[in-house]
């Protein structure tokens, strides 16, 4: 992963986690040994193609090149190496400086993605294949994004069209030491075309068996307020409980679960003229998803007057049948030297189907699985979104970047429903290049939403070069993310069997509402960028206060005295955190690269650490190259210790994988990759998701 913006020989860089003054002795390596090494670009940042060490916002890339040696098969893997990034187990859950996902904006080549509020799919939907390069901006970013930006960008930029004919087709599979959780790839690429028309497409199947450990469902069922085994009620009205319902179950509870997803895709390049040029993108994905668990509540089909009896604690399954289309059109107009425009129209499409099922349906009274099916969630998304933005630069010194942005979203749910919920939005930057060692980057940003939600957001920063190997960097910026329409307006039966009742929402038991505020961040941070011939070093620290955040909370029924979740701005958070990471070329054939987290997560309203965020994060990885055909890499990662609740914490785990690819001469352009996940076995919490253990896999791809 070149998170120091270096390549050596176009085979990456090394970099391990260790005290600058280690470095800076490295310096007096010898001239001629190490050639001249390549920085890289980073557009995410500030929507101009800028050197990553001239930006002032801390910024990961993760290029092609990496992601192949990774053997990623998905965003997932490529991203659970990286510096400063929590991936959990299951691959639902990251952290990022103290931010889960849900507070990152995931855009596809710059736009956003529609899927679920949580992003909970997204880092298993898409797959690595057709990966240029990710751009991770770690702070918020509102100032060029607007809403959701509170804690950061993931930017997955796809393959280009490109010139001439050709392709690639990869396939690969694994399974761990005792046969389950295993996958299976296949992934197939098309590009073509001349300097006026190109194209590039591509198709990819995942198929992966769930993960699953054996569990006991301790049965409970609530008489009279008290919570009881059911061979402990009593009276007629509980005989069926008593006389069909175990107190116990064994279960399969998946950690991974059982998925299929397909996605296909591509896009057109159409050059107009010498100063104007169209491309048209396409994406389409479709996966079948189902996981068994133990779900907290489960309606009975026996009734105590006109209600249903709950069943507390009974195996069930989820079943998930998702939907996504998308389709956009960028314009780039070069209308004069010093003035570019680019206009960009996309549409998504998102649709999913949701069903619970009990895995003891008879025992519950229902006559199959079908009967049974409860918590249905059936659910379509449009979005429309336009962007027109231009870039002027009057002189070599100034780059103005303004721009305007309009948002329509439709939902039809179950769940819920919004109809022309829109967003508005206008935004301007200024890179201003003061002196020839100080760079300038400030701008401001103007949202307002059809719910009332107005938010002006602004970011300053600037990079001080103290020699042209040695730069600092000082950047403030805002973030905010308005309340989206499930906290505002969902209403219906989670998984879990517990009503989820938006803040907007009233019924029977939930009888006030209330109105949500948007979150909103400030971000405070400085850094040093320094490098030598053999080496690069990179040094952060930040602080993040967090206002108006939005949790989910439980509250308990008016009328029927039973728990169900809802959503208020209840707390404020307090993040403090140091990243550093550090690249040495011992050899011409041995890359050692790291990085060190340290993060300070606190809930200054409750004074009590933020849960499921680890206080510290180490990646480590070493890359031997001993014949031009050949290359392998060991790495690790260390997780260290979080909290799951106020009193319960997990302790820290480290994770190491080995990595192995050849690329045989009388086969040109082909590769043959392997590699073992978590080679020392080591166990994970199932609480964080469970880790399928000792895991092999083997793959293949071609270019041609």
């Amino acid at each position: 992963m070149q998170k120091v913006g270096i390549r050596t020989r176009g085979r990456g860089i090394l970099a391990i986690a260790l005290p600058a003054f280690v470095a800076s002795s490295l310096g007096a390596s010898e001239e001629g040994v190490i050639e001249k090494l390549e920085p890289i670009k980073v557009t995410t940042a500030t929507k101009q193609e800028r050197w990553v060490e001239e930006t002032p916002m801390a910024s990961l890339i993760i290029t092609q090149e990496e992601i192949e040696k990774l053997g990623a098969s998905t965003l997932r893997e490529a991203l659970e190496n990286s510096a400063g990034v929590y991936v959990s187990p299951d691959g639902r859950g990251m952290v990022m400086r103290g931010l889960s996902q849900d507070n990152a904006l995931f855009l596809l080549d710059g736009r956003r993605i529609k899927g679920e509020f949580s992003n909970t799919y997204e880092l298993e939907r898409i797959p690595a294949g057709i990966i240029e390069r990710i751009e991770i901006i770690k702070g918020p970013s509102s100032v060029l994004y607007g809403s959701d930006a509170l804690g950061g960008v993931v930017n997955i930029i796809t393959k280009r069209p490109q010139e001439g004919l050709g392709g690639r087709i990869e396939v690969s599979g694994g399974t761990n030491s005792h046969g389950k959780g295993s996958k299976s790839l296949f992934d197939l690429q098309l590009y073509g075309g001349d300097e006026r028309t190109s194209f590039r497409a591509y198709a990819n199947a995942l198929d992966r068996n769930p993960y699953a450990e054996q569990e006991v469902a301790n049965v409970l069922v609530r008489q009279s307020g008290v919570d009881r085994k059911p061979s402990a009620t009593t009276g007629g009205v509980f005989a069926p409980i008593r006389n069909n319902v175990k107190d116990s179950y064994g279960a399969e509870v998946d950690y991974r679960d059982d998925a299929e997803v397909f996605t296909a895709g591509g896009a057109i390049r159409q050059r107009l003229a010498e100063n104007a040029s169209l491309r048209i993108e396409a994406n389409y994905m479709k996966e079948d998803r189902h996981s068994r668990y133990i779900a907290a509540n489960y309606p009975s089909n026996y009734y105590n007057g006109a209600n249903k009896i709950m069943v507390f604690n009974t195996p069930a399954e989820w079943r998930d049948d998702n939907e996504r289309f998308d389709v956009a059109a960028i314009l780039d107009w070069e209308v004069a030297r010093e003035l570019d425009l680019r206009y960009t129209a996309d549409y998504t499409k998102y649709k999913k189907y949701r069903n619970i099922y009990s895995l003891i349906y008879a025992d519950l009274g229902y006559a199959s699985s079908t009967a049974s099916a409860n918590s249905t969630n059936i659910t379509t998304m449009e979005q429309w979104s336009h962007e027109l933005m231009a870039t002027w630069n009057p002189s070599p010194e100034h780059t103005l970047t303004t721009g305007a942005e309009y948002r329509t979203n439709d939902v039809e749910s179950t769940a819920y429903n919004v109809n022309d919920r829109n967003y508005k939005s206008a935004y301007a930057q200024h890179e201003w290049r003061l002196t020839p060692d100080i760079n300038l980057v400030y701008g401001a940003r103007y949202d307002r939403t059809s719910i009332g939600e107005n938010q002006t957001s602004f970011q300053g920063g600037l990079i001080y070069s103290l020699s042209d190997k040695t730069k600092l960097r000082f950047n403030y910026a805002q973030g905010f993310k308005a309340p989206d329409d499930r906290v505002l307006y969902v209403n219906q039966i989670n998984p879990q069997g517990r009503a989820m009742l938006g803040s907007e929402v009233l019924t029977l038991d939930k009888t006030t509402a209330s109105t949500l505020k948007a979150e909103s961040s400030d971000t405070f941070e400085a850094g040093i960028t320094t490098r030598g011939e053999r080496w690069k070093y990179d040094l952060g620290i930040f602080k993040t206060k967090v206002d108006n955040k939005i949790e989910q909370v439980q509250e308990i029924g008016a009328v029927s005295g039973i728990a169900y979740n809802t959503f208020r701005n209840v707390s404020e958070a307090e993040i403090k955190g140091v990243e550093n990471s550090l690249g040495i070329m011992l050899h011409e054939d041995w890359w050692i690269e790291g990085a060190f987290s340290y993060i300070d997560a606190m809930n200054k309203a409750e004074d009590i650490k933020l849960m499921n965020v680890p206080k510290t994060l180490t990646n480590l990885s070493i890359e031997w190259t001993p014949l031009e055909a050949w290359s392998f890499r060991l790495m690790s990662r260390t997780i260290g210790e979080q909290y799951i609740s106020e009193e319960e914490k997990v302790g820290s785990f480290t994770l190491v994988g080995l990595k192995a690819s050849y690329s045989p001469s009388f086969v040109k352009g082909g590769e043959i990759f392997g590699g073992i996940d978590n080679l020392l076995d080591r166990k994970v919490p199932t609480i964080l998701g469970g880790d399928p253990g000792l895991f092999f896999y083997l793959g293949a791809r071609y270019n041609f």
